[in-house]
């Protein structure tokens, strides 16, 4: 078994080809974004290739290993470290109990996948094991990995891997990587603008405005710390966007700031009141619990808001918590070195009765 430590951006569990056969009940596949990768860990740990393992996006987990296991780290470069030592992607790895392995920042891919000899263990949901968020189905608990949790493993198989079959998981790796650095040009390009691709990273941090990852992580931290110290956060709802979910322990409220209309008030923005059916139905179904039949009308214990030019203007008046604007069950908690600022709604569970 493996304990997770800290749970990355989205660290969820698939296995391939996924769910299949079920879209006519209104579930796709899902399954791991880079199916080849994926294969080639669970084949470089003696498992099926479609045997359920990690995918881990952006940035990946810190997880400690309760008992040895094989396991084999693919795709994305995360710079993976074992017990601080750096471990090479596309080899089998003997890792003993209580060593910690952490993947970081994607440099190189979006995607990474760990695969653990025996395959990870979860309850199949409709046949299969592949984590669907938006229903809350597959993986563990429906949902990406959180931190403490207990990733259930099969059982563990020592695997010797030869220089043939080293050469040809070389070979192998030269001719998908070519292709999907290939893809992820094309893809780059068209989502973002003329600037020569670099890396994964380097275009995110053009789309966090020229920030570097470390320095949004590292004001994601200061806010989990801040909201871990009050009273039943992990029963609370926090309003905000999903960047901040894998830093936070608490039920979410998803909010993109832009949702219309776009001259409304703090107040009934919050409560989501006056939002189109899109924008409304586009937030419960990334929320946490997710609300897929519009019922709960949870309203946030607390709210996050980062700055931003592209945001609905009324909400920049949070940016200064002596505005007189700022609606009296506002309660000015922290701001981040980013300029992030959160707040504390006084009474929402009054409202919510």
């Amino acid at each position: 078994m493996v304990q997770v430590i800290k749970k990355g951006l989205e660290t969820s569990v698939q296995d391939y080809p996924g769910r299949i056969g079920t879209l006519n009940q209104g579930f796709p596949a899902s399954g791991p974004m880079d199916s080849w990768s994926f294969r080639l860990a669970n084949i470089l740990v003696g498992n099926k290739p479609g045997d359920a393992a990690l995918e881990c996006q952006f940035m990946g987990p810190t997880l400690k290993f309760i008992d040895d296991r094989t396991i084999a780290i693919t795709g994305a470069d995360m710079s993976p470290k074992i017990d601080g030592k750096s471990v090479p992607l596309w080899e089998s790895i003997e890792v003993k109990a209580n060593q910690v392995l952490e993947l970081e920042f994607a440099t190189i891919g979006a995607r990474s996948y760990i695969a653990f000899a025996g395959g990870i263990n979860s309850k199949p949901w409709l046949g299969s094991r592949s984590t669907f968020h938006k229903a809350g189905v597959g993986g563990i608990d429906g949902k990406a990995i959180e931190n403490n949790q207990i990733i259930p493993l099969g059982k563990n198989r020592k695997i010797q891997v030869n220089n043939v079959m080293k050469i040809s998981f070389i070979a192998l790796f030269l001719i998908f990587a070519s292709l999907n650095v290939t893809y992820s040009y094309i893809q780059l390009k068209v989502l973002s603008s003329d600037e020569p691709f670099i890396s994964i990273q380097n275009e995110l941090e053009r789309i966090q405005r020229n920030v570097p990852l470390e320095t949004v992580g590292a004001e994601m931290d200061e806010i989990a710390a801040v909201l871990s110290k009050e009273p039943n956060i992990e029963n609370s709802y926090v309003g905000g966007t999903l960047a901040f979910d894998a830093y936070l322990e608490s039920n979410r409220i998803f909010f993109s700031y832009t949702e219309k209309p776009q001259d409304d008030t703090i107040e009934n923005y919050i409560t989501r009141e006056n939002w189109t059916y899109y924008d409304r139905h586009y937030s419960n179904l990334h929320s946490w619990p997710l609300d897929r039949y519009d019922k709960s009308n949870n309203l946030p214990d607390y709210f996050i808001y980062p700055p931003h030019e592209n945001h609905n203007e009324f909400l920049n008046k949070l940016t200064d918590p002596t505005n007189p604007e700022i609606p009296s069950n506002f309660e000015f908690l922290y701001k981040g070195s980013r300029g992030t600022m959160v707040y504390k709604i006084l009474d929402s569970n009054d409202k919510r009765s």
